[in-house]
């Protein structure tokens, strides 16, 4: 083109028509930036969501594993005095997790009638005509009177109040009578916002026997939540009513016999500040960049200039947001492995006093019941620090991790679990890539069992011989992939973030033994295996 031709190009109404068509385009630019930039704050929304739920989930679970080994505990039958010394050594650690904790028996009208009141306590229930005194409790077919609580009258209530007489615990009996679920009654009076929790207790037969409470506050596990994901969220937790529907910030949250729902609050819905610098950056650039056209002045490498500066920022953005969710996820497991070292430090020495307590007692078959009781409670606990903890607590690392996964998987979901790890495993590069492995392979192994109905599964840790990375696999036989080839869910894009963090390829296919197949391949520790390593030195 010659100069004549080109300067036609750029004047009269063509130059008007060319510096239009550069600002609409500049406002396209802008516009798709603010898409952009709403993606990643909604990005970086649910990323918060979850890890607040994830961390309310973990609590939630760790309160019902101690409930439960509280009930199973209450099951020993021993001299009231010994029974209260190995209570006392080996539900030191439950009263911190719980804070306080109750049993309660139950007994038939005959009993009461045959002086039950005169030996232990008055039968009572509510006085409706006086808040916050008791009356005695008129005659009925059975009765759940408090026998105990740790400590004294935490539950606010005193011994001996039958929770049969209050609607809320006379529903949660009903259905503890007819399964061994858990389930939730009323209110507790010693702690407002605070709810009831059941573990009903049965004898050899199966016979509904009593039952061991505490109380469960959602404001407050919501409180420790946020506090562990160190997170501002403005989030509650509220029983479910009536149907639910999933949406953006919302969880289901199931304990027991009921749901709840965690609903956290994303802010205000207009334009954030960034989204508005953004705006206003795109709009002065585009009205600039106009101007700068049709004056002829040199525009184009002041474009590059800024556009090579926005680059700069939004790379720097990037890299500092990396950073910080690698920082969460360190602190997230240093708190883990504080939690799982306390544990085993604390509950699992103090069960193993208890045990060595009751060692005196043998061979009376009661004892021996009570020793099996605290073995049980004591591998409870190894399994539960291997959840919180799993590598940290192995001499072996990751090869260790999994081993300790396929045991607990057999003994929790009861399938069989088949192990495929190298003679000489391959080793990631550092200590939080194998944490974040291991992660995938668990929620793999409980996604198997949970969704997919899995009655086998396959893990492997091996060299892949086509990449030289290291290969974790987990393989089951259930359900599989959807009808239209796709399977999706939380536990699947929280397993792809994970192997994003580690630099990993992670990828969901059909398997050979029928179901679905989670790989993972990742990068080695200086390139080489363990004995490649050992070889070296």
């Amino acid at each position: 083109m010659s100069r004549r031709r080109h300067s036609a190009l750029f004047s009269g109404r063509w130059g008007v028509a060319a510096a239009l068509a550069l600002l609409l385009a500049g406002l396209a630019a802008t516009a798709a930036a603010v898409r952009r930039e709403r993606a990643n704050q909604r990005d970086a929304f649910d990323r918060e969501v979850r890890a607040v739920f994830d961390a309310l989930r973990r609590d939630t679970l760790a309160f019902l594993e101690v409930l439960d080994a509280i009930r199973a505990l209450s099951a020993i039958d021993l001299d009231p005095a010994v029974t209260e010394e190995a209570t006392r050594a080996a539900l030191l650690y439950q009263r911190r997790v719980l804070g306080a904790y109750a049993f309660a028996q139950k007994i038939s009208d005959a009993t009461r009638r045959g002086g039950y009141e005169e030996t232990l306590f008055p039968i009572v229930e509510t006085d409706p005509a006086r808040p916050g005194e008791f009356r005695p409790r008129p005659a009925a077919a059975f009765y759940m009177p408090i026998t105990s609580q740790t400590p004294p009258a935490g539950l606010g209530l005193p011994n001996g109040f039958d929770l049969g007489s209050r609607k809320e615990d006379a529903a949660a009996l009903a259905v503890m009578e007819k399964s061994y679920t858990f389930a939730i009654g009323g209110d507790v009076p010693s702690q407002p916002g605070a709810v009831m929790v059941f573990a009903p207790i049965r004898n050899a037969s199966g016979e509904f026997m009593g039952l061991a409470a505490a109380p469960w506050s959602p404001a407050k596990s919501v409180a420790a939540a946020k506090a562990e994901a160190r997170s501002d969220l403005d989030c509650a937790l509220v029983p479910l009513e009536g149907a639910y529907e999933e949406g953006a910030g919302s969880r289901l949250l199931q304990l027991g016999n009921r749901a709840w729902i965690f609903r956290a609050d994303p802010g205000e819905t207009g334009l954030s500040a960034t989204e508005k610098r953004i705006a206003a950056v795109g709009l002065a650039g585009s009205l600039l960049v106009s101007l700068l056209f049709l004056s002829l002045v040199r525009g184009t490498r002041r474009l590059d200039h800024l556009v090579a500066a926005r680059t700069k920022e939004l790379e720097a953005a990037n890299q500092e947001r990396e950073a910080l969710e690698k920082e969460l996820l360190r602190a997230q497991q240093d708190e883990r492995e504080r939690i799982g070292r306390d544990l085993h430090d604390s509950l699992g020495q103090k069960l193993t006093g208890a045990l060595f307590l009751i060692s005196p007692l043998h061979p009376a078959p009661a004892a021996k019941t009570a020793a099996a009781t605290l073995k049980e409670a004591i591998a409870d606990v190894r399994r539960v620090t291997r959840g919180l903890s799993p590598l940290a607590l192995a001499e072996t690392g990751l090869p260790e991790g999994l081993r300790g996964l396929a045991r607990d998987a057999e003994t929790l979901f009861g399938f069989a679990v088949a192990l495929a790890i190298d003679d000489d495993p391959p080793v990631p590069e550092s200590a939080a890539a194998a944490e974040h492995l291991y992660q995938i392979a668990q929620e793999a192994v409980t996604n198997a069992a949970r969704h997919a109905g899995a009655k086998q599964v396959a893990i492997t840790l091996a060299r892949d011989g086509e990449t030289g990375w290291g290969l974790l696999a987990v393989d089951d036989d259930g359900k599989g992939l959807g009808p239209e080839g796709k399977a999706g869910g939380n536990g699947l894009r929280l397993m792809r973030h994970r192997a994003e963090l580690i630099r990993g390829k992670w990828e969901m296919l059909p398997s050979p033994l029928g179901g679905l197949r989670i790989a993972c391949r990742f990068p080695l520790s200086g390139g080489a295996t363990a004995a490649q390593r050992e070889s070296k030195k």
